[in-house]
């Protein structure tokens, strides 16, 4: 072999990689596209409302209500929490389409313990996707989450106090 083919031979080596390193580069390039990471100045604008219950306080059986409209791909969600906790727990919202997207939930707020403790509602709009992790996540007995869904709208934070009572949803 020749010096110059030697030569040659090592540009050739030293392109290839190059190219493979700018397929590796597009291929990342299209990948974080395909995620589509909605950022936050161009998300749909989605107007979530958690209603005060008429007595100001909630049972611990209790049909939270509110207002807001999921677009095509969404679904609405009420997340509630201890006020000074972090672990959250889901619910479902069925949206009557008739009513002004008016929603409704009958959830269990807490246990028996948990009379007279505040606690923390938002209305949350998530991609269907993560509504079936909720739908999971909800369905198992017990079981929350430290954080809202990632890419998640909500309402603003109502805070409300449970009352004496302790009948359970059961």
């Amino acid at each position: 072999m020749s010096a110059f083919t030697a030569h040659l031979s090592a540009h050739r080596r030293t392109y290839g990689e190059i190219l493979l390193g700018c397929v590796t580069v597009a291929s990342l390039l299209q990948a974080i596209f395909d995620f589509r990471l909605t950022p936050p100045w161009r998300r749909e604008s989605v107007a979530l409302k958690v209603s005060m219950p008429d007595s100001g306080q909630l049972p611990m059986c209790a049909t939270i209500s509110g207002v807001g409209r999921a677009p095509k791909g969404k679904a609405i969600w009420l997340a509630h929490q201890e006020y000074e906790d972090s672990t959250f727990y889901f619910n479902p919202v069925q949206v009557d389409p008739d009513d002004g997207g008016h929603w409704r939930v009958r959830t269990q707020v807490g246990d028996a313990k948990g009379a007279h403790v505040r606690y923390v509602f938002q209305a949350i709009l998530v991609d269907d996707a993560w509504g079936e992790w909720l739908t999971k996540v909800a369905q198992a007995d017990g079981l929350g989450a430290t954080q809202l869904p990632p890419h998640s709208d909500a309402s603003t934070k109502l805070i409300v106090p449970r009352n004496g009572d302790k009948r359970s949803c059961a």
